[in-house]
């Protein structure tokens, strides 16, 4: 049984050696600048490193619990950088600066209360919007609303008034919504000309009749 087999070792070969003993032992950054690079060392480089997977997902960073997977040095921003939740928030749980808060009206009447002496207007808040209030007017003369809160149906508001008690008889009242939305306008909503045409023109009914 042979121990020991001879061996021809070149300068060049006691040069990578001892360069190879260095880096090994040595506590200081390892640059990793086209070579390799070396984990749970310190490496170091002066020039971007790039990781490329055309097939999936190129990198996967994976912490024990309650431990952060990624730890960086810079407050600079990263550009195109996405994160889903903040402080355990999802993205959904906050209100972006471009949210805006828009008017929904709906005219009602009699006809939407057959058989009663009284009519209701119900505005809604479209999809994606939040009620946070509203309001309704009365067209007819020596008529009064009984009721202007949240309606029965979601996300809506409700106005009730004193009708005629003349089924579809026009519009006899309108109800409005004040509904906001947190990622930006509110869809359907009335400009302020329209808002102001809508008031003008109801309170012109109401002092015609």
């Amino acid at each position: 049984m042979k121990f020991f087999q001879r061996a021809r070792v070149t300068p060049s070969g006691i040069a990578v050696g001892v360069i190879a003993t260095l880096v090994i032992g040595s506590g200081t950054a390892y640059a990793a600048n086209g070579g390799s690079f070396r984990l749970g060392k310190a490496n170091s480089e002066t020039r971007a490193a790039t990781l490329t997977n055309k097939n999936g997902t190129p990198l996967s960073l994976r912490a024990g619990r309650n431990k952060a997977p990624l730890a960086v040095n810079s407050r600079t921003k990263v550009l195109r950088l996405n994160a889903d939740y903040v402080d355990g928030l999802h993205a959904s749980a906050f209100a972006r600066s471009t949210g805006r808060t828009g008017i929904i009206a709906r005219a009602g009447g009699d006809e939407d209360a057959p058989g009663n002496a009284y009519a209701v207007a119900v505005a809604t808040c479209p999809r994606g919007t939040i009620l946070t209030g509203g309001g309704g007017f009365a067209q007819y003369a020596n008529d009064a609303l009984w009721y202007s809160g949240p309606g029965q149906k979601p996300n809506s508001w409700e106005a009730d008034s004193n009708g005629d008690g003349i089924a579809n008889n026009g519009k006899e009242l309108i109800a409005y919504a004040v509904c906001y939305n947190p990622t930006g306008s509110v869809k359907g909503a009335l400009t302020f000309p329209a808002l102001h045409a809508l008031v003008a023109s109801a309170r012109a009914a109401r002092l015609s009749r």
